[in-house]
């Protein structure tokens, strides 16, 4: 008898239940990531779809289907489907089931039978060839193979490249929350079950004992590091040395020590030689875990992540076995066609060539050494701006394709955000300096940065900082108000604890601020309107919508916190879009040309609920047609 999935037991649950389930304790129940959960759960939406069933869900309350469904819709057919259908237990499955399927082949080179991968993962061998087939195309970019013999399969090639590979897995798994709490685990010794529990379902293949043995060594040599060099390592050095760490605690538990073959780019002798490598030395190989001892491959593996701060290192590149890359002339190529593309004229801005050109040498550096870092926001920039990310990847595929240089997604959404922060640049005026504080690296920091500018623009944004070097930098650069992620003591300039993605709270209390900064220093503010021919190009395609993304995410952040009560979460993303698309359709004056004649007739919306709407609109600034405010109000309850 095939047995079901997860997602077909979460319906079995929703069914049973009288009242809503929270997210949070169905992950608990089948001891998996909240993430994992969210995504079975569209999954699930999706597919009760064909049967007209509604799967609700609301902030802070949970999940549930409706009782009239559970009784009418609910037919013994869908059950059957539900429960019996092997091939939908793949559908709701398989993008989990891949990807711990390659971390299964890439932690242990032991050859694998297929009948004994399709009982662990619960499916027909067919399922697992066909899984395989997905797995060997993206293996084969990244220089691995799966190799087929008498004895089963395994994943063959270099050791290096395995555990790139494994890197980068990792990483995809970790969202700014798990990253947020490796930080903050290494600040403040001691985590309980509910971050041990995080992160352990991030990397399944993590025990208790070997986080704690990570999280335990990782102090130590940011300690002596700090006390003994003076250099305050990054929160996304840590975080890549915490993943190599335990990359390379799974590969030794396999006896996996070989030496890796990275280090033909790399001077050994010069390496060894710096007080970095020496303190990675003496840390790790200190009182043996699991009679571990860390060779001198291993050591180097892990400590590769520090390599930007070795000067000598990074200029050694130049002697390297590989050919020089222009990166000046690729910068300026990558400009030039982004001009072109979006019609933004974005050869002027001397700020956007430096980034990118500080940008794009540390990812060759990267690449070469075999580097990889992680982005917290990856998944956030790729929805916010789809068409600047394409654009984006097009062109740099392009522009690098025959030095053979791949930039990860992680990279291309960085880029992203400096695009995006140039063509906000072009239109803003500061009269107040702040420091971003954020813990998760500097891609949440620069989205931040991004917004607040956006939002605000009597704020100048001088720099960001994570909390190991807040003091120094406001004895550096002096600024006039602290906003940042993470709560704060002992300081005395103005201070504000923001979310990582504004919300519009955040944005009025800062403000707040402003005007108490105002009224101490009697400097008029400049006000920016939100509307006006200056804020848009003419000449932007209405599909190119970037530069006005943040406008719709504000007004979309207000319309939902009004409604909020009124809103599905599945209404709520739909009226997301919605409202993004309408601050397209403003900038370029094309709005909808339908009328409802029979509207009050047909939707049965109250006057108050039209009248609370056009007042958020009145409070923006935004002048729309009946249609457009008609199609809003078909969102809401």
């Amino acid at each position: 008898m095939l047995l079901p999935g997860r997602a077909n037991k979460i319906f079995s649950m929703l069914l049973e239940s009288s009242k809503p389930l929270r997210i949070k304790d169905i992950a608990r129940e089948f001891q998996v990531s909240e993430r994992t959960v969210k995504y079975d759960l569209d999954l699930l939406r999706d597919r009760l779809k064909k049967y007209d069933i509604n799967l609700y869900s609301k902030p802070n309350v949970g999940i549930w289907i409706d009782e009239r469904d559970k009784n009418i819709r609910v037919s013994n057919e869908l059950k059957r489907d539900l429960s019996l259908n092997e091939e939908l237990y793949g559908f709701f499955e398989r993008p989990e089931r891949i990807r711990r399927l390659t971390l299964e082949l890439l932690v242990d080179d032991s050859f694998y039978k297929i009948s004994d991968l399709a009982e662990k993962f619960e499916v027909s061998r067919n399922t697992i060839v066909r899984d395989l087939k997905i797995i060997e195309k993206d293996l084969k970019q990244r220089h691995l193979v799966i190799e087929r013999t008498r004895q089963g399969i395994r994943i063959r090639g270099s050791e290096f490249y395995r555990r790139l590979a494994l890197e980068y897995l990792v990483q995809s798994t970790m969202e700014e929350k798990e990253m947020n709490k490796i930080i903050m685990n290494v600040i403040k010794e001691g985590f309980g079950k509910e971050e041990k529990f995080l992160l352990i379902q991030s990397v399944s293949f993590l025990s208790e004992q070997e986080l704690e043995y990570a999280f335990s060594k990782i102090r130590l040599i940011i300690s002596r590091i700090e006390n003994e060099l003076e250099i305050m390592l990054s929160d996304r050095i840590i975080i890549n040395i915490f993943i190599r760490l335990i990359i390379t605690i799974q590969r030794l538990k396999r006896k996996k020590n070989e030496n890796l073959d990275f280090m033909t780019t790399i001077n050994i002798q010069q390496l060894k030689m710096q007080k970095l490598y020496q303190i990675f030395k003496e840390i790790l190989n200190g009182p043996p875990f699991l009679n571990f001892i860390f060779a001198e491959s291993e050591l180097i593996y892990i400590s590769l992540p520090t390599i930007e701060i070795v000067q000598p290192l990074l200029d050694d590149i130049k002697n390297s076995e590989h050919k020089e890359v222009n990166v000046y002339e690729k910068t300026i190529e990558l400009i030039k066609r982004m001009t072109i593309k979006t019609k933004i004229n974005f050869e002027k801005d001397d700020q956007l060539l430096n980034a990118l050109l500080v940008h794009l040498k540390d990812k060759v550096v990267k690449f070469r050494f075999g580097i990889i870092d992680p982005n917290p926001i990856l998944s956030v920039v790729i929805s916010s701006f789809p068409t600047m990310f394409h654009l984006i990847k097009e062109c740099v595929y392009e522009i690098f394709k025959e030095e053979d240089i791949y930039f990860t997604d992680a990279d291309l959404a960085y880029i992203v955000l400096h695009f995006q922060a140039a063509y906000e640049r072009q239109k803003k005026n500061y009269l107040f300096k702040a420091l971003i504080v954020c813990n998760t690296g500097r891609g949440t920091a620069q989205l931040l940065k991004t917004m607040l500018e956006n939002e605000i623009p009597e704020l100048k944004i001088i720099g960001t900082s994570s909390i190991f070097t807040l003091k120094r930098q406001i004895e550096l650069k002096k600024p006039d108000l602290i906003i940042s992620v993470v709560p704060i003591e002992d300081i005395t300039i103005p201070f504000i604890k923001v979310h990582n993605i504004l919300t519009e709270d955040d944005i009025l209390r800062i403000r707040k601020i402003i005007n108490k900064l105002q009224k101490n220093s009697s400097t008029e503010l400049f006000w920016s309107s939100v509307e006006g021919e200056n804020y848009f190009e003419s000449v932007i395609a209405e599909q190119f919508v970037q530069n006005i993304i943040f406008k719709g995410y504000v007004l979309n952040q207000k319309i939902i916190q009004e409604f909020k009560d009124n809103l599905t979460e599945e209404r709520a993303e739909g009226l997301k879009l919605h409202i993004l698309l309408l601050a397209g359709r403003i900038a370029f004056n094309s709005f909808y040309d339908f009328e409802y004649t029979d509207y009050n007739d047909k939707f049965n919306y109250s006057s108050e609920t039209r009248e609370r709407l056009e007042k958020i609109l009145k409070e923006n600034e935004i002048n729309i047609p009946e249609s457009e405010i008609i199609a809003i109000l078909q969102y809401f309850k």
